[in-house]
């Protein structure tokens, strides 16, 4: 990937990543299928696209009846946040 940057000769790239893991920006750190909640971590500090500082924290996602992809949603979330919609 680092690659592909490289030659797209882009300044200022910023890499966010989000996922099932302990390395990625934004995870999963639990499920409640009973209640059907997702608690999304944003694991360390980002900058969203109005170069406001996003400071680590959990977000409880209430998915209601839906049966809603988790991973589909941890890209929804990191959207928000990058957007300004989660601060």
């Amino acid at each position: 990937m680092l690659e592909l940057i490289n030659q797209s000769k882009l300044e200022d790239v910023y890499i966010l990543t989000y996922g099932f893991n302990g390395k990625s920006t934004i995870t999963i750190s639990s499920l409640d299928e009973l209640e059907n909640t997702v608690m999304c971590t944003l694991q360390r500090e980002i900058t969203n696209i109005y170069n406001n500082i996003i400071e680590p924290k959990e977000i409880n996602i209430s998915k209601g009846n839906s049966n809603f992809n988790n991973y589909k949603l941890l890209g929804i979330v990191t959207l928000m946040i990058l957007l300004g919609y989660i601060k």
